[in-house]
């Protein structure tokens, strides 16, 4: 049997919310499960670890405002790797370069297949 605060539940269970701790709890449906101390109505609010997850991030916008002041200005490029099955000659990542730009050249990208030594 394991004795903790409804703090310490709410942590070693995953940080679940409280209401689920206590519905568990309540419920015995946990075998060995005893809490401790006043159990507050909700504690998800002072849980750092919660607060954090649970701030966003600001969007990243799909079009930028900036120009390109000249051909190949601002090229994006992602890498792929390394894939647990090797393809056709050991390749195992991938690069693409891509670019997006109002020059003679509108749209236009590469895909390179590499191996590691």
């Amino acid at each position: 049997m394991k004795t903790s605060s409804l703090n310490v539940w709410h942590k070693q269970l995953g940080h679940a919310m409280t209401r689920s701790v206590l519905r568990l709890w309540d419920l015995s449906m946990v075998t060995g499960m005893e809490m401790t101390g006043d159990a507050p109505d909700d504690i998800d609010g002072e849980c750092e670890a919660c607060l954090k997850g649970k701030t966003t991030r600001n969007v990243i916008p799909k079009k930028s405002d900036v120009e390109n002041p000249r051909r190949l200005h601002r090229i994006y490029s992602d890498v792929c790797g390394p894939f647990d099955v090797e393809g056709c000659s050991r390749y195992q990542y991938f690069v693409t370069l891509s670019y997006d730009g109002k020059y003679p050249i509108n749209k236009y990208n590469f895909l390179f297949i590499l191996y590691y030594y």
